[in-house]
């Protein structure tokens, strides 16, 4: 959740459209470890801006991320994650 309105070049939130449908087959295309920071730098990533208050959900196999601010604004978010209750420890 953005607490502050916050502009795309912050880069608060950054997602690569479109992964999901292809993870399967990026992830079988390694042998050992999968290095993900290596997607944010392989394929097209896009930052989201969002007004304070503004909610983001995303499927889990869509690579996400903060990246470098490069604007003077700070910007200001509260992350949430929500699962299933049967799933409470």
């Amino acid at each position: 959740m953005y607490l502050t309105n916050t502009k795309e070049d912050q880069r608060a939130f950054t997602v690569v459209p479109g992964f999901h449908k292809q993870i399967d087959e990026w992830m079988n295309s390694f042998k050992g470890e999968v290095p993900l920071i290596g997607v944010f730098d392989s394929y097209t990533s896009k930052p989201l801006a969002a007004e304070a208050g503004d909610f983001i959900i995303w499927h889990h196999a869509l690579p996400h991320g903060s990246l470098s601010n490069t604007n003077v604004n700070s910007r200001i978010v509260q992350y949430i994650k929500l699962y299933p209750m049967k799933f409470a420890t």
